[in-house]
């Protein structure tokens, strides 16, 4: 590698055409190859092993193969030494490492190696190997097996051995360990490979079945394993496309498990789904607010690419690993690659192109793979943290409107002389533990500073501002993850609730001065349904949202938990006005259309003072139709 070659991909990698991935790939590519030793190839081995391509009888014969020095005919005479000329002692210790029982005279020992031997490679219906059972579990394996059952542990052994050795099927060319069946499968899967048939690739694992996108995990996981350990370029070091079929394996379970399904919604869009090109886009810097410390910086994180994605969409927040301060794409800092000046960022941007106004350089975000089940699961953690603060805030309010309610007003002085406040009102001293209220009294008595009243009641302004822009970064985040799960679980109208009040105003656009969020959430969903457009009114339209039926997805997952409020607004959503105007019938309503129960009101055999309504439980208390 020459110097004008690493000093072109330095300027490459610090201009930000190449990622950080990238740039390392690009630079093993220059590099030239070292010649391997003992050490890398052990160091290989064991690596193949913790991923799964090797099992243990393989792992154990490369491993042998590597540390075995002894000579040709040392190494030949050894091989034709018979199981007799071994000590108990050893015989038991060779039955231990292939799984086999260690108990028994010399005899019983060696016939068990034997029978190990020749039928290394029998297995039951369900994958668990015969030569594993013990006890009861022997006696289970023989009556399934139609072996008899009263016999000695070895006659039953022996009996399912051959059993198992008489039904199995002929061995498919695919895991034959011939290198020529080897090869022709490497060949088959770059010949699929080139016609995108990713299914068909994973199929030649499993013989017999036709995998797809819908076939379970398992299964797809385990063709891609049998293939890897038959096209792995380790054991195809003759072949010069293994390396290419073994990429393309990889490629084809990413594209198999990570394939977009259809969504299974009346309200989906049913065009096709265009993913966005990555030119122009790079990866920008993105750096904790507390503590500066650049995020997803290091792999000891063990952060994947995509995260990028959900961080910059709005969708998850993350936790600083230096500082512990939790911060999404609002709250963080964004940075320029180019001049690292720092801009502002909004999750709307993500799909665009900006321009820095500190070097003018033109840029967009860089979009990673997400496969369909990471971004189900993202979805679903997202959801479930959303409706987790949304219950929170409202608890907050609750509690204010409560305090505003019995007048409670908060009181420096008083707070403070009573020990409630360890620094005094009107200049800020602080008092700690042990200090009597004649000593903050005398104190108060001769607090007069003016300057030093100023002093303080600056400090507390821009505290509160402090905390004022806080929760306004808390609200704008709060917004972008709201607007990011709506959309991210298929912006449907039944699921309005979820979003909060400026984007419902921002979504009706007309007059909506005077309107409550039940109110909002139905403006809303009458616009959708009128395809978008503008109705010319106050906002108060009789035009109603369509009859959308409640359904578990539908609705939050703790709906039980919210109040009268939030409930009709989650009503509103489905274009439902319900019957009843408490806490109690309005979940009634909501539970009975949930479990597809058509009767509201079952009928009771009464003497007719009971109303047939359900009652509500005896911890509830009823505050206007709203529940504390």
């Amino acid at each position: 590698m020459s110097a004008q070659e690493l000093a072109d991909l330095e300027s490459l990698y610090a201009d930000g055409v190449l990622d950080e991935d990238e740039y390392k790939t690009k630079l093993a590519e220059l590099q030239p190859a070292k010649e391997r030793t003992r050490a890398d190839e052990l160091a290989d081995l064991e690596a193949l092993r913790n991923d799964g391509i090797l099992d243990d009888d393989e792992y154990k014969a490369k491993l042998a193969e590597l540390q075995d020095d002894e000579p040709p005919a040392k190494k030949a005479k050894s091989e034709e030494e018979d199981y007799e000329a071994l000590t108990v002692t050893k015989l038991k210790a060779k039955s231990k490492e292939r799984g086999l029982a260690a108990t028994g005279e010399k005899g019983i020992l060696i016939w068990r190696l034997k029978l190990k031997d020749r039928h290394a490679d029998v297995r039951c219906s369900d994958g668990a190997d015969p030569f594993s059972f013990r006890g009861a579990a022997l006696k289970k394996a023989a009556a399934r097996h139609g072996v008899n059952c009263m016999g000695s542990p070895e006659e039953m052994l022996e009996g399912i051995v051959k059993k198992l050795a008489a039904d199995a099927p002929q061995k498919p060319a695919l895991e034959d360990d011939g290198s020529q069946d080897a090869i022709k499968a490497a060949t088959r899967v770059l010949e699929l490979a080139a016609e995108d048939a990713w299914e068909e690739i994973l199929s030649l694992g499993a013989p017999g079945k036709t995998l797809t996108a819908m076939s379970p995990l398992n299964d797809l996981r385990g063709a891609y394993r049998r293939l890897c350990r038959l096209v792995h370029p380790d054991k195809l070091r003759g072949f010069d496309g293994a390396t290419r079929a073994f990429q393309a394996l990889v490629t084809a379970l990413d594209r198999v498990t990570g394939s977009d399904l259809p969504v299974e919604s009346e309200e989906a869009d049913k065009g096709p789904g265009i993913e966005r090109t990555n030119e122009g886009c790079l990866r920008t810097i993105v750096k904790c607010p507390r503590c500066e410390e650049p995020w997803g910086a290091s792999a000891q994180e063990g952060l994947p690419p995509y995260a990028y994605n959900l961080l910059m969409t709005g969708l998850r927040e993350y936790t600083c690993s230096t500082c512990l301060c939790e911060f999404g794409c609002v709250s963080a800092t964004h940075s320029c690659r180019k001049c690292e000046a720092p801009f502002d960022y909004s999750p709307a941007d993500f799909h665009r192109k900006i321009k820095c106004g500190e070097c003018g350089d033109e840029f967009g975000f860089r979009s990673y793979h997400v496969s369909a089940r990471n971004m189900a699961n993202a979805v679903a953690e997202a959801r479930a943290a959303h409706e987790r603060r949304a219950k929170s805030r409202l608890a907050k309010r609750r509690r204010a409107d409560a305090a505003q309610r019995r007048g409670a007003l908060f009181d420096g002085e008083r707070c403070f002389l009573n020990g409630l406040s360890d620094d005094c009102p009107r200049c800020g001293a602080f008092f700690g533990v042990g200090t009597s209220m004649d000593d903050r009294r005398t104190h108060l008595k001769a607090c007069t500073d003016a300057a030093a009243h100023d002093a303080h009641a600056k400090a507390q302004a821009d505290a509160k501002a402090k905390k004022r822009q806080r929760e306004d970064l808390d609200d704008a985040a709060a917004t972008a993850q709201a607007r990011a799960v709506w959309e991210a679980s298929g912006a449907q109208t039944s699921k309005l609730w979820m979003l909060p009040d400026a984007a419902l105003v921002e979504m009706i656009g007309g007059d909506t001065d005077g309107l409550d969020r039940t109110e909002l959430i139905a403006r809303a969903a009458a616009s959708r349904d009128a395809g978008g457009r503008r109705l010319l009114t106050d906002g108060r339209s009789p035009r109603k949202a369509a009859r959308r039926r409640l359904t578990a997805d539908s609705l939050p997952a703790n709906y039980a938990t919210l109040d009268a409020a939030q409930l009709l607004g989650i009503c509103a959503a489905h274009g439902y006005t319900p019957k009843g105007t408490t806490h109690a019938e309005i979940l009634h309503e909501i539970e009975n259309e949930l479990t597809g129960d058509a009767v509201e009101r079952p009928l009771l055999l009464t003497d007719g003072d009971g109303d047939g309504r359900k009652q509500p439980d005896d911890d509830y208390v009823s505050d206007g139709g709203e529940s504390e």
